[in-house]
């Protein structure tokens, strides 16, 4: 459906990128909303109005949502996640925008062992307590979460990451979130619905390093990281201590290998495979 017009909050993530990308393919108008300094990496299409500003700015987010058909709601998890998403929820509310699509995490609920799904929980209840056409997308596991790690490993042949190697995961592709958002943003249907992205299969880490072999067409193995060194890395980074917990745990207890027909039944497309994503992947790229 074209003609309409959409705001999306997080306009310059993984997700956010490409759902703008695709909702200007489908014809619609797209407000990319974003922070200052999350700029996007690559430049929008022609015809998207960028707007960067801070969530904690009320009137950017309501010059975004002006005039918008549908919003797409995506904010940073931090501490203020959950004011930031009720202000964007409120915002959408005073400039009668009637519908709502949250992306939120898969392990969303309110005793959930992850922060960000707790906080992500506190954002559904607010979408659905607003009284707008609304659905909630809990994706899987982003296939690009391991793009450093795939690339270091088909550069040294081991493919190295935080996961025990017969974890599995129902990994999906950025690119079918983006794909089921830009229909539930443009189209009617899955009023109050938890639509769950995901990928085709369920894949263990050991599984995942075997499509990298195939890939690259040499043997890599998998080698799990130790969960110490991997801590004084993200605590030299700067990372808060819940992120480092919430690593740990998506890589471990909170872990699923759910696999959903949510990619298909909403897009009408299949979802994409890995071995699909890893030769589309450039793996040769500096990082």
């Amino acid at each position: 459906m074209s003609g309409q017009t959409v705001a999306v909050f997080g306009a310059s993530g993984n997700v956010g990128s490409v759902l703008t990308a695709k909702l200007a393919d489908r014809g619609a108008q797209v407000h990319a909303f974003y922070h200052p300094t999350s700029p996007p990496r690559a430049p929008f299409p022609d015809g998207v109005i960028e707007l960067a500003g801070s969530f904690d700015d009320p009137l950017a987010i309501s010059t975004a949502m002006r005039g918008a058909d549908a919003a797409f709601l995506l904010t940073p998890p931090s501490d203020p996640q959950p004011r930031w998403q009720r202000s964007l929820v409120d915002a959408a509310v005073r400039a009668g925008v009637p519908r709502l699509v949250k992306l939120s995490a898969f392990e969303s609920a309110a005793d959930s062992p992850l922060q960000m799904g707790r906080w992500h929980h506190d954002g559904e209840l607010a979408v659905a307590q607003s009284g707008l056409e609304h659905v909630i997308i809990r994706p899987q596991y982003f296939m690009q979460n391991l793009v450093i790690a795939l690339r270091e490993g088909a550069r040294t042949g081991v493919f190295r990451h935080a996961a025990a190697p017969e974890l599995q995961l129902g990994i999906v592709d950025v690119a079918d979130v983006a794909g089921v958002a830009a229909v539930l943003l443009t189209e009617p249907g899955h009023e109050g619905e938890l639509v769950r992205p995901t990928g085709p299969a369920a894949l263990s880490f050991e599984e995942m390093a075997a499509e990298l072999s195939a890939a690259t067409g040499t043997p890599i193995r998998y080698e799990q990281r130790g969960r110490e060194e991997m801590t004084r890395d993200f605590r030299d980074r700067g990372w808060p201590e819940w992120h480092i917990d919430d690593f740990f745990k998506i890589h471990g207890e909170a872990a699923s290998p759910t696999v959903t027909s949510a990619v298909t039944d909403v897009t009408g497309v299949q979802p994409a495979s890995f071995s699909s994503f890893l030769n589309a992947l450039p793996l040769a790229a500096t990082v």
